[in-house]
């Protein structure tokens, strides 16, 4: 299942930006 691994992937970055840019949440 590529599209659940991209999925997860790019949940994992967004949330990693929104801890990383808390001002922009």
């Amino acid at each position: 299942m590529a599209l659940a691994d991209h999925e997860r992937g790019f949940e994992g970055v967004a949330m990693l930006r929104r801890t990383a840019s808390p001002s922009t949440g």
